[in-house]
C-alpha cells in the first residue's frame, strides 16, 4: 500500500509572520450583570482578563488582544458571582480581524464553565437553555394577548397560564393559544371552551398535562405540545371565536427555556 501522509498540524504549520494580530472575540448576551474570567495561555505565557456584563437588549462584543495563538481558554464567572444559565458567550479567534475559528460556547453558570481546545460535558443545566418567566400586560377589552420571539433567540414553551373575564353576553367563546412560525406554520392549541357571562376563567396549559377542569367549571387545563421549539419571529397569541368587545385578558405569564440561535 503506498504510503501516505496524514495532514498534522505543525509549528511551521501555524507560523506568522511578525506583524500579524491575534484577538479572542468574546461575545455575550446577558440578561443580569455579572463579571466573566477569561484565562489562558500563549506561548509567552499565562492571561487573565475580567470582563463586566451589564443588562444589555443586543450581544456584546469584547475584543481581548494576543500575543499570538492560544494554547488554551477559559471561561467562567468570578468566584463572587453566583447564577445558573445567564450569561450564553462565544469565543473567537480572530487573525488580523478576522474570525478564523469559533473556538467554544455554551451557558456559564456558577458551577460550570466553557473552555478550549478540551471542554468537560456539558452539565444537566448546560444542555437546557435558562428558564425565563414572562409576564404580559393585560391587553384592552376585546383584545388578544400578543408575544412574539426576540431576534436571536429560541423559545421552548413550558407553561401558560393566563385569566379570561366574560363580559355580559352569555354566548360560546372557544379559548386557544395560536403559534405562527415565520414562515407560516401555525399551531393551535385549543384551552376550552367557556359560556357563562361576568365569570373570571383560568387557563393553564403546560407540557405533559391532563386535561381537566376544576373550580366549578372555572378552571381549565389542558396540555402544550412536548418538545416545541419556536424560532425567532414566531408570534405567540390568545384566539378566541365570537370574543366580545367586552371580554378581557388578564394575568397572563409564559415559561419557557430560553436558547439563542447566534450571536
Amino acid at each position: 500500500m503506498e504510503n501516505q501522509n496524514l495532514p498534522f498540524v505543525n509549528r511551521k504549520s501555524v507560523s506568522f509572520d511578525r506583524g500579524t494580530k491575534f484577538d479572542l472575540e468574546v461575545i455575550t448576551k446577558t440578561d443580569t450583570e455579572r463579571t466573566i474570567i477569561v484565562t489562558g495561555m500563549t506561548k509567552e505565557g499565562f492571561f487573565r482578563y475580567d470582563i463586566e456584563l451589564f443588562l444589555s437588549e443586543i450581544p456584546t462584543s469584547t475584543l481581548i488582544g494576543l500575543t499570538d495563538i492560544p494554547l488554551w481558554i477559559s471561561v467562567k464567572y468570578a468566584s463572587d458571582d453566583k447564577g445558573t444559565n445567564d450569561v450564553y458567550c462565544i469565543i473567537y479567534l480572530l487573525i488580523d480581524e478576522t474570525k478564523s475559528n469559533l473556538l467554544c460556547q455554551g451557558y456559564l453558570g456558577h458551577f460550570m464553565g466553557i473552555s478550549w481546545p478540551n471542554q468537560l460535558p456539558p452539565t444537566t443545566l448546560q444542555e437546557h437553555g435558562k428558564i425565563t418567566n414572562l409576564d404580559g400586560q393585560a391587553p384592552d377589552p376585546g383584545r388578544e394577548f400578543q408575544f412574539t420571539v426576540p431576534d436571536q433567540e429560541f423559545w421552548r414553551i413550558k407553561s401558560i397560564v393566563f385569566t379570561l373575564i366574560t363580559g355580559i353576553v352569555a354566548i360560546v367563546r372557544d379559548v386557544s393559544i395560536l403559534f405562527i412560525n415565520p414562515n407560516g406554520t401555525r399551531t393551535l392549541c385549543f384551552a376550552g371552551t367557556v359560556k357563562t357571562d361576568s365569570i373570571e376563567y383560568k387557563f393553564s396549559l403546560f407540557e405533559g398535562a391532563q386535561t381537566m377542569t376544576g373550580g366549578n367549571d372555572i378552571i381549565r387545563q389542558t396540555a402544550l405540545p412536548n418538545e416545541m421549539y419556536l424560532p425567532p419571529g414566531t408570534l405567540i397569541q390568545t384566539f378566541s371565536d365570537n370574543m366580545q368587545d367586552d371580554d378581557s385578558y388578564t394575568r397572563i405569564n409564559i415559561v419557557y427555556e430560553k436558547y439563542y440561535s447566534q450571536i
